[in-house]
């Protein structure tokens, strides 16, 4: 299992962006540890986990919390494409995008489309 530090700043966004594609993440407040694949590796803890039968694949993935602000992704090294790495990135960076529209009158949402190639388009409106 390897972990990868990652641009995951905010735990709501990251959640709903897990929840978007699909999985039900557990969250903790103390540190869980993630089930992996082999019995004598060392365990890896979490505070946010999906589950190894959620991923489907050698194992679940969690994402730790850290000192600095974030989170550390724990993912076994045969799961990325599995458990769809790519495309949290894509989902939380969406996410990211709406909530500082939300936040700012000068934008607004106009619409969302999806390229042959797998990425996202955010098309925004200015309100001036």
């Amino acid at each position: 299992m390897t972990s990868v530090d990652v641009e995951f700043k905010d735990e709501g966004l990251l959640v709903d962006a897990l929840k978007n594609m699909g999985y039900n993440p557990q969250v903790n407040e103390e540190a869980v540890e993630i089930k992996g694949y082999y019995q004598n590796e060392k365990k890896k803890k979490a505070h946010i986990v999906v589950s190894k039968s959620q991923v489907g694949g050698y194992a679940g993935v969690g994402f730790e919390r850290i000192k600095e602000g974030g989170f550390k992704m724990h993912i076994d090294n045969m799961d990325h494409n599995k458990f769809g790495t790519g495309k949290l990135k894509q989902h939380y960076s969406e996410a990211t995008v709406m909530k500082a529209v939300n936040k700012n009158a000068k934008f607004s949402f106009k619409n969302r489309s999806t390229t042959k190639d797998g990425k996202i388009k955010i098309r925004l409106h200015t309100n001036f």
